[in-house]
């Protein structure tokens, strides 16, 4: 009976309906069903035989637009929001640390640092209201307007592109450091005019650093590099009213 109890308890403080939207609003399976293609972005362009960074960026532009559709429709859950992480460590991380290690252009044992890397991050997520576990409850506590470690998409992008480069054994590790730090990075809603502009330039300082080749993988890892370093050479007062 106990037994029993617990359970029912587990399942009642999942499902509150607060923490969870209705299964039967239309709305719920739209944006859920999105989240799927998030994964079905990349598992598709491998299939076909396409070139992976490229369906990687369509899944990482449904992943900015599902969370804020969610709020929008009022179907943001809990459930959702651990669905989409999930969903996230699966198709930025796990998958291309399985591609990039098959084809031998980075170190395997480094990509499976960055994948380890990721599952950390995703753990420390999931776990960030859960007071039992102290280290992730005390420096992975969200603030507004913020994301802590280096984000899925950004990371399995970054990592992606400079597998296409002489640079992948360096950048791999360094998006898994990332990744797994909680340091705080800027959501691009948040940005600041001044914040972008520094972005752009650091973007295009790194693009014009990186050898030869001006492809879509330069113009990643240069997009990448601003990003990080407008997170390091910034500071705002969002970051100290929210700590």
């Amino acid at each position: 009976m106990g037994t029993i109890m617990r359970r029912t308890h587990a399942f009642n403080k999942w499902n509150h309906p607060h923490r969870s939207a209705p299964h039967a609003s239309p709305a719920w399976w739209i944006v859920n069903a999105l989240t799927v293609g998030i994964l079905v972005m990349p598992v598709t362009g491998l299939m076909l035989g396409h070139d992976l960074i490229v369906w990687l960026l369509l899944a990482a532009c449904i992943d900015a637009v599902d969370g804020p559709l969610a709020r929008a429709l009022g179907v943001a859950s809990r459930f959702g929001q651990r669905f989409e992480l999930l969903i996230d460590l699966v198709a930025f991380v796990m998958l291309p640390t399985v591609v990039i290690a098959r084809s031998g252009d980075v170190y395997t044992l480094t990509m499976i640092i960055f994948c380890v890397a990721g599952c950390a991050r995703a753990f420390a997520l999931l776990t960030r209201n859960d007071k039992s576990v102290s280290l992730t409850s005390d420096f992975w506590r969200p603030i507004p307007g913020r994301i802590r470690g280096l984000p899925f998409p950004v990371a399995g992008l970054l990592v992606v592109a400079g597998a296409q480069t002489p640079w992948g054994n360096i950048v791999t590790p360094t998006a898994a450091l990332a990744m797994a730090i909680p340091l705080t990075y800027p959501r691009l809603g948040y940005l600041r005019g001044r914040d972008l502009l520094l972005m752009v330039a650091l973007a295009a300082g790194a693009w014009w650093l990186l050898p030869a080749s001006r492809h879509l993988s330069s113009l990643l890892i240069g997009l990448a590099s601003g990003y990080v370093g407008t997170r390091l050479l910034t500071r705002r007062s969002r970051d100290r009213r929210g700590s």
